[in-house]
């Protein structure tokens, strides 16, 4: 049998490592209509002839549970019924073979080497959720390799293990969506930079949040009383990565989870940045192409002082609004950027950001030392405050403006960019890493410790 995997996107890519994991003598490919070649379009009249006769069949593969994949899934469906494709298949099937995936993995790793090698040691997993190379993990399952523990590493990524390194009898990799944790019962310890996974009452979860800011960036998208639920059911040990953000969530959510400070460790492996370095360029990184095209008026007035520009595209804006974006190619001073190299090389050398919910409006200062400019429609939002905080911060933002006075003020910021501007906010910020941000630097090898330690003792209770 043949599978047509429809989209590839993350769950479809792991849906085809899971066949490759359990060596299955069906053959897959994929269907996806941002990627030409292999669009729904152009394979519907032999996807139709090869169901036809019984030698294929069309997975639907998403995640679960949320309201915008429901209405993803629908549109899918609409799309291969638009092309007389009615007959696929879903959630069950896939879950089928996550409890396939689940059994094989429980088998290795009682039967091979895995435990054997080096000794004893915590049996711990570790998520891979595809995010940025997995650089939110920092070198927390490494520090864990180190210290004695076995990692079996739950990938839900759909990527290729080239940024994940690990030693044969150390660690393992299963394949397996985060819709399907509830499965895993070879596993007790958990530890994720992810909290959308579901679980079973065996598990015990360790989650460091992939953003900074993450509850604050909630409570201003008016998602809080989620997030809150997601605290109480599905993590039972967090580690926050400020005071600030503690603070936040001691108020929000006092009861669950148990929070430790344990800091960011993304921060690990970032180098120092020569802040006076000459720095003519401006990162534009807002989350939704909506805002970006409220923006659009301020764009060309940007690229016209000078600046340098850059622009992070995000795939899911589509190839329409990708197209537009290029329309400002004319530009000699304008760049898109498409993945996390050309990212990080914009980081440093740029004086300033301009974003809004994001996370990057933290991660950017602390890295550069330079400032976030705040973007919003209503220019309020981002201070209004929780228990004495709000996402604005002195320390590390300049005022927050609306998309209509952006161009404008970044006109007029440029003009001030020099070695004065440059030290006063090194010294704003380097007060804020002093003062809030948990373990700076050593943030890995603290959270390492503290697994192993919560593990140990709770062994030693039973």
């Amino acid at each position: 049998m043949h599978y047509y995997i429809y989209p590839k996107g993350k769950i479809g890519k792991t849906l085809g490592k899971m066949f490759d994991f359990l060596e299955m003598s069906d053959s897959y490919s994929f269907i996806d209509d941002y990627q030409e070649g292999i669009t729904l379009k152009e394979q519907a009249s032999s996807i139709k002839e090869n169901i036809k006769n019984g030698s294929a069949k069309v997975i639907i593969a998403l995640s679960l549970g949320i309201s915008i994949t429901e209405q993803r899934a629908k549109k899918l469906k609409n799309n291969l019924e638009s092309f007389e494709i009615y007959d696929y298949l879903d959630n069950d099937f896939i879950e089928s073979m996550a409890i396939e995936v689940c059994q094989k993995a429980e088998r290795m790793i009682a039967q091979s080497l895995f435990l054997s090698r080096g000794g004893g040691g915590a049996l711990i997993g570790i998520v891979l959720y595809g995010l940025g190379n997995e650089k939110h993990l920092g070198n927390v399952d490494y520090e864990l390799m180190n210290k004695g523990a076995k990692v079996v590493y739950l990938d839900s990524s759909g990527d290729d293990m080239v940024s994940r390194k690990y030693e044969e009898g150390q660690a393992i990799v299963v394949p397996l969506p985060m819709d399907y944790f509830k499965h895993i019962y070879f596993l007790r310890y958990i530890f994720s930079t992810a909290s959308t996974y579901t679980r079973n009452d065996k598990q015990i979860f360790f989650v460091l949040h992939h953003s900074f800011s993450a509850i604050l960036e909630v409570y201003i998208e008016n998602k809080i009383e989620y997030l809150k639920k997601v605290y109480q059911a599905k993590i039972d040990y967090l580690f926050e990565i400020s005071r600030k953000m503690t603070k936040v969530t001691q108020y929000l959510s006092p009861n669950k989870p148990i929070l430790l400070g344990g800091g960011y460790a993304a921060f690990d492996n970032e180098i120092d940045i020569d802040v006076f370095r000459n720095k003519d360029s401006l990162l534009i990184a807002l989350r939704d192409k909506e805002e970006i095209e409220g923006i659009e008026g301020s764009l060309e007035e940007i690229l016209k002082v000078g600046i340098r520009l850059f622009i992070r595209y995000r795939y899911e804006w589509g190839k329409d609004f990708l197209s537009y974006l290029k329309g400002f190619e004319h530009f000699a001073n304008f760049t898109l950027l498409f993945n996390n190299e050309e990212l990080n090389n914009a980081i440093y050398q740029s004086f300033a950001i301009v974003t809004s919910a994001s996370s990057m409006a933290y991660t950017f200062p602390l890295k550069t030392l330079c400032p976030a400019i705040l973007c919003f429609e209503d220019g309020s939002r981002a201070k209004t405050q929780i228990n004495g905080e709000s996402f604005f911060d002195k320390r590390l933002h300049l005022d927050v403006v609306t998309p209509k006075e952006l161009g404008g003020f970044i006109a007029k910021l440029y003009c001030k960019v020099d070695d004065e501007y440059f030290r006063l906010w090194r010294d704003r910020i380097l007060d804020y890493r002093e003062k809030e941000v948990y373990h700076w630097r050593n943030s890995s090898s603290y959270i390492a410790n503290k697994i192993l330690e919560i593990i140990d003792s709770k062994e030693d209770m039973e």
